[in-house]
């Protein structure tokens, strides 16, 4: 089955790259999709790196005649960066639009809020950005991700910080929701096996303007290191206080920072910051390039990590959809727990707590742009 599966996936990831507009059947039956992203905001740039990537592969889809006799609409949902708004697009979603399938959410509170609604629901689930530990629940439930979790993303940093800078005085300021808490907590377990404690820890709320009083705390400690356990904004404005501050120290942030909103907000203070972050496929990867030619024919810019694994998590989806024949919640979770698949991003393949087996790269901040600095 495995094998069948693989090579169907191949073979959809191969014509999707080269789809012609001329096979568009417009009488077609639709395949209505879910997709929970914040649209709007301040975290919207995560919001649009997964509307054009799965939009890129429902184009490529419907151009060649759809799947199972039927075209693919995605329904996009703003979630405002919201648990009470990604609750309210699920409900519309499942309620409205009918939908067996949802891609979603970014932000890792709001999948932990969508999970038990869809568990209840039979509604299958599937992130490209939800890192959080606790998003891993129980076997065979409806939640999976093409991401691995935080604790990965904590040894990593952990692992470049002792063997790579040699220094062991570290403080962790982390955002005090899922995400921070879950990325805050690896960094320090990992730590504690390596018996380092920290100089500081600390947390503050999503939102958060002003942070000159935490870094005159996180000064007074003199770390060598900084972990900012959080997402864009707030990790780009402390690191522009922390140079307001004359806090002289090295910054590691991790996935969430990965935005080049990062520069926009930083500017200089973020120059040789480093970040944790999905591992992508280097540059021989033929799949990932044709990948990326298409998307620059269509969208005209390059496609960043999260277009890629969004994309990612839309063919996981469709082949799985395409495997179970009839589209039901249920069928395309079994399906997904079957499906073994090359994506432009690498391997996907689901264990039982639709988990992924990856691990993170590590890039440093460096004129203006990401680059890779260890794999």
């Amino acid at each position: 089955m495995k094998t069948r599966m693989k090579q169907l996936a191949l073979v959809l990831l191969a014509l999707f790259f080269f789809a012609s507009c001329n096979n568009v059947k417009k009488d077609k039956d639709v395949i209505k999709i879910g997709v929970i992203a914040p649209l709007t905001g301040e975290a919207e740039s995560f919001g649009k790196s997964m509307k054009n990537g799965i939009l890129l592969l429902q184009d490529s889809i419907n151009n060649l005649g759809g799947i199972n006799e039927q075209n693919i609409q995605f329904i996009f949902e703003d979630d405002k960066l919201s648990a009470k708004d990604g609750v309210n697009a699920f409900n519309k979603l499942v309620n409205v639009d009918k939908v067996q399938a949802i891609i979603g959410s970014a932000a890792s509170s709001i999948s932990l809020a969508l999970l038990p609604k869809a568990n209840d629901n039979n509604i299958v689930m599937i992130s490209s950005i939800s890192t959080a530990d606790d998003l891993k629940g129980k076997e065979n439930d409806c939640f999976f991700r093409v991401v691995p979790p935080n604790y990965k993303q904590g040894f990593t940093a952990v692992k470049f910080i002792i063997e790579d800078l040699k220094i062991d005085k570290i403080a962790i300021l982390n955002a005090n929701d899922d995400y921070g808490i879950s990325f805050a907590n690896s960094i320090e377990n990992n730590l504690k096996e390596k018996q380092i404690t920290l100089v500081y820890k600390n947390s503050y709320n999503a939102g958060t303007k002003d942070f000159k009083n935490l870094l005159m705390q996180i000064k007074k400690t003199n770390p060598q290191v900084v972990i900012l356990a959080g997402i864009i904004p707030e990790t780009a404005v402390i690191q522009r206080q922390a140079v307001e501050a004359n806090l002289n120290c090295i910054f590691i942030s991790g996935d969430g920072s990965y935005s080049p909103n990062l520069f926009e907000i930083g500017g200089s203070a973020v120059e040789g910051s480093y970040y944790t972050v999905m591992a992508m496929p280097d540059d021989t990867s033929a799949t990932y390039a044709r990948f990326v030619k298409a998307y620059f024919t269509k969208f005209n810019e390059q496609p960043d990590m999260w277009t890629a694994y969004s994309y990612d998590a839309a063919l996981a989806l469709i082949t799985a959809i395409k495997e179970s024949k009839e589209y039901n919640g249920t069928l395309i979770k079994n399906a997904l727990f079957k499906i073994d698949i090359e994506g432009v991003t690498g391997r996907i393949a689901f264990d039982k707590f639709g988990e992924v087996q990856r691990d993170y790269s590590l890039f440093v901040a460096k004129n203006g742009e990401f680059k890779l600095f260890k794999r």
